[in-house]
């Protein structure tokens, strides 16, 4: 079945028209691209955009915005755009980890690390880690000042973190990548020597402070 719209004088398909009761055949005039393209001008217009922001600062209008907020279905979907916000980003630059002899890929454990540090400074500025996300997605590819670290090395990467906090896991998979990088004699010595799994990590993995 087809219907012809009023507005670009054009025929279409009833799925390109919005249903409506009020009409002899129950679908608008309009096919819904024209219907989009007027609502656009519509709200571009001064007068609406002053409407709606008085509007929104309505106290009743602002309790219902923050009940709604509250809800856990808002709260889960608000979660769901965070976290595809940071592993986009993430995926952007990599998705793994930089240092070689991790090559952490689970996306959970991954974050973006500023390389020539002052990143708590920046987020800072910006508002939260939230908003430094979504001010990388609105930036050009930066690989000479961002990378991806697992939380393992990013923690490692900090010089007031003692060694015995890097942890047994980063300990044990950092000395099984040596192993396969046929490294595994320096590391044994350096273990020898009195150094631990954090000291020998930091070493190997070429850190800079």
């Amino acid at each position: 079945m087809t219907k012809h719209c009023s507005k670009c004088k054009k025929t279409k398909s009833e799925i390109d028209f919005q249903k409506n009761r009020t009409c002899p055949d129950g679908l608008n005039r309009w096919c819904k691209q024209c219907q989009n393209q007027a609502r656009r001008l519509y709200l571009q217009l001064p007068a609406t955009k002053k409407q709606r922001q008085q509007y929104h600062q309505l106290p009743e209008v602002k309790e219902r915005q923050r009940e709604s907020q509250r809800s856990p279905k808002a709260k889960a979907k608000r979660r769901q755009r965070i976290q595809h916000l940071r592993y986009s980003q993430i995926e952007r630059y990599g998705g793994q980890c930089h240092i070689f002899l991790c090559g952490n890929c689970d996306i959970r454990n991954l974050v973006i690390d500023h390389i020539h540090g002052g990143g708590n400074k920046h987020r800072q500025e910006l508002g939260d880690n939230i908003a430094f996300y979504r001010w990388l997605s609105k930036q050009p590819l930066m690989l000479d000042k961002f990378r991806v670290l697992c939380r393992y090395c990013n923690n490692c990467k900090r010089p007031h973190i003692p060694d015995y906090k890097v942890g047994l896991k980063t300990g044990r998979a950092i000395l099984n990548s040596l192993d396969r990088q046929q490294n595994s004699d320096n590391a044994l010595t350096r273990i020898n020597t009195g150094l631990n799994a954090g000291q020998t990590f930091r070493l190997f993995a070429g850190l800079k402070f």
